[in-house]
């Protein structure tokens, strides 16, 4: 059988998002961390521990709405 993985088309990164220009606002930014805390705990009540996040593991919608990968 054949396996496929289907996602949500995803805009960028966060580490992108950190280094372009025009920069997050603070509000952008808080919201993005509000949303990486909410995906630890999340994963944390399914007994998963992540151990790498960082810029790079976070993606970003459109919206600026975080998801946490790897």
């Amino acid at each position: 059988p054949t396996l496929s993985v289907v996602m949500e088309l995803m805009h960028d990164s966060l580490f992108n998002r950190l280094r372009a220009t025009p920069q997050l606002t603070s509000a952008e930014k808080l919201k993005i961390a509000i949303d990486i805390a909410n995906g630890l705990v999340y994963l944390h009540n399914q007994g998963i521990v992540h151990r790498d996040i960082a810029a790079r593991n976070v993606l970003l919608t459109v919206e600026n709405i975080a998801k946490i990968t790897d």
